[in-house]
């Protein structure tokens, strides 16, 4: 799964180039700090959602903290608990 999380934060970059946004670069470059700085704005951005989400009870999201970019882990989670419930 975490290889999932960067290719979708290269994929990301990759808009921005094309828009050469060079202020969003700098910001969430390639390295440690900012994959990191990527993940803090996600998890930010999504904090209201989550909290009114009638699918992510107080355990769930407890268990979200400390975790970077855990809204696309938890997407990757449901995506393959989903296709396994499809199939069966």
């Amino acid at each position: 799964p975490f290889d999932n999380v960067v290719s979708r934060f290269h994929l990301e970059r990759h808009s921005y180039i094309r828009d050469n946004d060079t202020e969003w670069l700098e910001k969430y470059s390639t390295d440690f700090d900012g994959f990191q700085a990527y993940c803090k704005m996600l998890d930010e951005k999504y904090v209201e959602e989550e909290e009114e989400s009638r699918f992510l009870d107080d355990d769930v999201r407890a268990l979200f903290e400390g975790v970077p970019c855990h809204g696309d882990f938890y997407k990757y989670a449901q995506w393959h608990t989903l296709a396994v419930e499809t199939r069966d």
